[in-house]
């Protein structure tokens, strides 16, 4: 009785674990008009997958990557999904720097430093960097200005 008893706890337990992993991946479902017509949506990480029904009604796998960056409505376009996203200049700051956020012209982030440690930093004008390139010089956003 004791073994059954133990069994049971086990399943149990299994199944909650289970059943959190299943939420936590499918969790943050980004709302928008294709889920109006999407099915099977899920995410992982920073990418949305979904079932997208097409323009001849026909259903397609699609995958929308960095769908945390969109600043407009995600939407279904014949099969595929889409957004505008915002704009996140290029440079090598992108290895060293984290939650990197770009409100109006001026580009936030928390970046690591020389020892290690991470810092918040700011960059102004962001729009105005030379080849549109922005580098880390010990926990700062720097850029070459035009």
């Amino acid at each position: 009785m004791q073994k059954i008893r133990i069994f049971s706890v086990i399943g149990l337990t299994t199944f909650a674990i289970q059943m959190l992993f299943i939420s936590a991946v499918h969790a943050a479902i980004p709302e928008g008009s294709y889920t109006q017509t999407c099915r099977n949506v899920y995410t992982n990480g920073d990418t949305l997958s979904a079932t997208c029904q097409t323009a001849n009604g026909r259903w397609k796998r699609t995958e929308l990557q960095s769908f945390s960056r969109c600043v407009s409505d995600i939407s279904n376009q014949n099969g595929n999904l889409r957004c505008e996203f915002v704009y996140i200049p290029e440079g090598s700051y992108k290895q060293t720097c984290q939650r990197i956020t770009p409100i109006d012209d001026t580009l936030t982030a928390i970046c690591r430093k020389i020892d290690g440690g991470w810092m918040e930093t700011r960059l102004e004008n962001y729009r105005h960097c030379r080849n549109g390139s922005v580098d880390n010089l010990d926990g700062l956003l720097v850029c070459d200005r035009q």
